[in-house]
């Protein structure tokens, strides 16, 4: 159930919201989000927090500014300017941030502005700031566009602006990538989505990772993946041919060429290769799936 009320203060858990417009309620009456038009000052576990009371902004995105869980517990803040938000990495800014149900934080984004034909992702990254963040034992000087967390407060991935590279070691060899990367619990590396050109030394042979139909907006499910022991488990490519041999036979498999929905060019689609205690599962999007099983198996 909604209704919107001009005008009104509306008093949460953490503080007083003042001029709050485009309201909305649980069925139960519990305020589930707001906007407000005068600045409102919410006193939260990570300090004085003032939600976006300027909508009106070219940058600001026209968005609830809280957003609260059934019980009353802040769900998300769209903050009038970045603030400083405690996590287990370090204090990081925010404009916005979200919160599990118990208060811990599960996603932050240091700039939120609406890219579009009047603010560009440009004029966005020109504000972005750089961090130190020590994970996967080294440590990265990059500008985050995204960090989400476990409820534990551990990293769970780490996404960048494509403007940015940086570079992770791996037990095959380094691999840059633009968009960033998903982690484990244990801080291991769980996916990352390289860019064209890496090179790694796997034990079929030695392998050029890409995803040729990469569209992602985050670094989550990325197509190269691993084990939390750092053993590769999937990976997707364009260069790579897969060379099958069994019962005396030999069988050569590579990137298919389809038609860009975009541009009507032919292109290269990528191969995901799935490897499994020995076996290989090859999928295209032509249509083949296909499971090797004790077969000879080498990346040509």
């Amino acid at each position: 159930m909604s209704r919107k009320q001009m005008g009104k203060e509306r008093v949460t858990p953490y503080g007083t919201l003042k001029s709050v417009i485009n309201d909305e309620y649980y069925q139960s009456g519990q305020l589930k989000s707001a906007m407000v038009e005068e600045e409102s000052v919410l006193e939260t576990p990570y300090g004085r927090l003032i939600p976006n009371y300027r909508c009106s902004d070219l940058r600001k995105k026209y968005r609830e500014a809280v957003t609260f869980f059934q019980d009353g517990r802040l769900e998300s803040i769209y903050l009038e300017t970045p603030q400083p938000i405690q996590t287990s990495v370090g204090c990081m800014d925010a404009e916005l941030a979200t919160f599990y149900p118990d208060g811990a934080v599960k996603r932050l984004f240091p700039l939120y502005g609406q890219i579009g034909g009047y603010w560009t992702e440009e004029n966005e990254y020109t504000l972005a700031k750089k961090v130190k963040l020590q994970l996967l034992n080294q440590v990265f000087d990059v500008a985050p566009l995204c960090i989400t967390f476990f409820p534990s407060g551990q990293v769970r991935s780490l996404t960048i602006w494509q403007q940015e590279t940086i570079a992770v070691d791996t037990r095959y060899g380094q691999v840059k990538t633009k968009t960033g990367f998903e982690l484990f619990e244990s801080g291991t590396l769980k996916s990352i989505e390289p860019v064209f050109g890496t090179s790694l030394m796997t034990e079929y042979g030695r392998l050029y990772p890409y995803d040729s139909d990469n569209y992602r907006l985050h670094a989550e499910g990325n197509s190269l993946s691993f084990a939390e022991n750092g053993k590769l488990l999937s990976a997707k490519t364009i260069q790579s041919k897969i060379k099958i041999e069994k019962d005396g036979k030999e069988r050569f498999i590579q990137a298919p060429t389809v038609e860009d929905p975009l541009t009507g060019a032919r292109r290269l689609s990528s191969l995901r290769l799935i490897f499994e205690d020995g076996s290989v599962k090859i999928e295209d999007v032509s249509g083949l799936d296909e499971q090797f099983e004790n077969a000879m198996i080498s990346i040509i």
